[in-house]
């Protein structure tokens, strides 16, 4: 191996090394990162095509939540009043109706660099001045702490409930995946296994009642396991899956994942 070769290996095995120790190991707590790591360009065209340890799959994150390295605003001002976010969410409320305009600070993945103006919204049941909706986030004002946060935002981080009658299929985009099994080689992935799946699926939502949910499933053998190209297209490449569930005691199983059409 020449010397061009030999620097290109170590940049990689430096930056994969960094990206393996960030990688999303699954747990009830775990949501996509809101924030992402600046990589070298080697770096970020390999994870590009997956980063796999342990089991654990780090998605490419096509979504508005993050991107291009840059730090995400964590601070919400309407009005001169603070807010901050609410935290790991499992299910979004739907907003109930336009109450004023705020700012955030520039340097997110909108690329703003200047605080820039966003719509904020009320959250139905409680009042603006506690709680708003702004960029598919709940604020909180800045004077509740995380152990005293207001019980409308508590119950948006309860896990959600399977109440499916029979199987159904859902559509909506895997957010992370955990083989319990570590990989044996690249692209492998068997049951049993996790993934957590954010979903508008109007199944899934109680009709309008969310606007989204963030719901675990399970897949228990390798009959739920997705096809290589399937994997590919959404673990690698952030495309929606088609997905089949249903019920088990409270939680979700899965009996067969596909590419959602587009």
């Amino acid at each position: 191996m020449n010397a061009p070769d030999d620097q290109l290996e170590r940049v990689l095995r430096r930056d994969l090394g960094a990206l393996a120790e960030d990688a999303p190991r699954y747990d009830p707590e775990y949501r996509r990162p809101s924030r992402s790591r600046k990589l070298s360009a080697v770096a970020v065209g390999v994870a590009g095509l997956a980063v796999v340890a342990g089991g654990a799959v780090l998605l490419t994150d096509s979504g508005q939540e993050s991107g291009g390295g840059a730090s995400c605003p964590n601070m919400l001002i309407v009005k001169g009043t603070e807010y901050f976010p609410a935290g790991d969410l499992q299910r979004m409320p739907t907003s109930a109706g336009l109450v004023s305009s705020g700012s955030v600070p520039g340097g997110c993945d909108a690329g703003a660099d200047a605080p820039h103006a966003v719509d904020v919204y009320a959250m139905s049941g409680m009042p603006p001045r506690q709680v708003v909706i702004a960029g598919d986030m709940v604020w909180v004002n800045q004077t509740f702490s995380d152990r005293e946060m207001p019980l409308a935002v508590q119950r948006l981080r309860e896990p959600v409930t399977c109440r499916l009658k029979g199987a159904k299929s859902v559509r909506g985009h895997i957010l992370s995946a955990n083989s319990a099994t570590p990989p044996r080689f690249d692209g492998d992935f068997t049951a049993p296994y996790t993934m957590q799946l954010r979903s508008s699926d109007p199944t899934l939502t109680q009709g309008d009642k969310w606007r989204w949910v963030i719901v675990r499933v399970r897949g228990l053998d390798e009959t739920a396991v997705p096809p290589r190209e399937t994997r590919r297209g959404i673990f690698h490449e952030g495309a929606d899956a088609e997905v089949v569930l249903r019920c088990e005691g409270n939680g979700f199983v899965v009996e067969r994942v596909a590419l959602a059409s587009r």
